[in-house]
């Protein structure tokens, strides 16, 4: 089971003429998914034959609308298509999503083809999604509630049946396994508990918004299979003091952390400020990657399976179109980065 990870965006709040906003679809062995879904996604989703439109789940790491802008529309369109198998949508304060849906349309929600199950985000519980993948929210630091995403496969799965039987019954087992937890007597179960052994075929660490944390460093140097794809919204100099102020990275953070890594943990770096040019990127891409550091191009694929050492990254195709405008080295420095 090899996962696939298209970048549908890797701009930070502002989109460039090359880069959309955040989002990244993932998709293996049936299962695909979304995490985030910054403005057009849906659009840049169309571009790739092959991915599936209707995602058995989304996770919206936080509430700052270049990662959610796409959602309603993207839905809605969805629904147009009649979808009709259940979307599982992950989210800090599901709430929030609601009442936009809502804004848009009286009872959007409940009008839409098919059913959604919003499940609010926690740190202290793993879900498991359709059977297939581990999922595990860990609390970032930026500047309104936010969570990075690990994703891990389940492969070769095997449950205790014996606890299991003596656990519940048909209908709270098949509950536990399908949803990753149960709530019975009061009381949280977890379907981890249950898991006799497993083989991860790939492991991701989506670190969202934030400064750099220690804790999902430690995740990739205790176990450098995981690949780890981290936001760096800042390049220039003059930027660090800014990285800081709005907790976001600046790449100098990434390269000094990317040290203390082994050689072969892999590190893919999204979310780049609207200042930070397509052309400086691919001059910097390079010299980022003797470093073991990959920076992300939206339509950017990347091949992950573990028990194959499989790593491929597939470069997006070359728009053959050519802009008339000169483009500044250094982006637009008339525009302001974004803080978000």
């Amino acid at each position: 089971m090899t996962l696939e990870i298209v970048f549908l965006g890797t701009s930070g709040a502002v989109p460039t003429k090359e880069r959309n906003t955040s989002a990244i679809y993932g998709s293996a062995q049936g299962t695909s998914f979304l995490l985030d879904c910054g403005e057009n996604t849906q659009k840049q989703l169309m571009q790739h034959q092959g991915l599936s439109f209707f995602p058995e789940f989304i996770v919206i790491t936080h509430n700052h609308i270049d990662h959610h802008a796409g959602l309603i529309p993207y839905l809605s369109s969805q629904n147009l298509l009649n979808r009709t198998k259940k979307l599982k949508l992950y989210a800090p304060d599901p709430s929030y999503l609601q009442d936009i849906g809502n804004s848009f349309k009286s009872n959007f929600w409940t009008n839409l083809s098919y059913p959604v199950q919003f499940i609010q985000i926690m740190e202290d519980i793993e879900y498991i999604q359709d059977n297939q993948l581990f999922l595990k929210f860990i609390k970032v630091e930026h500047t309104i509630l936010c969570y990075a995403v690990y994703v891990e496969s389940l492969n070769n799965t095997t449950y205790d049946k014996k606890m299991l039987m003596d656990w519940g019954n048909a209908e709270q087992r098949k509950a536990l396994i399908s949803e990753g937890r149960y709530t019975k007597q009061n009381q949280l179960y977890r379907v981890q508990d249950f898991i006799k052994n497993e083989t991860a075929l790939y492991k991701i660490l989506y670190s969202s918004d934030t400064v750099p944390l220690k804790k999902l460093f430690f995740i990739v140097k205790q176990d450098p299979n995981c690949v780890l794809i981290h936001q760096c919204t800042y390049f220039f100099d003059e930027d660090y003091d800014q990285a800081k102020k709005h907790k976001h990275t600046h790449i100098k953070d990434i390269v000094e952390i990317r040290g203390t890594l082994s050689k072969s943990s892999k590190v893919i770096l999204t979310h780049f400020g609207n200042r930070t040019s397509q052309n400086h990127i691919k001059r910097i891409s390079p010299a980022l990657a003797n470093l073991g550091i990959i920076l992300a191009l939206d339509h950017m694929r990347i091949k992950i399976n573990t028990k194959k050492e499989l790593f491929e990254v597939t470069p997006p195709q070359e728009n053959n179109s050519r802009s008339t405008q000169k483009e500044n080295p250094h982006g637009n420095t008339s525009i302001k980065n974004s803080p978000q």
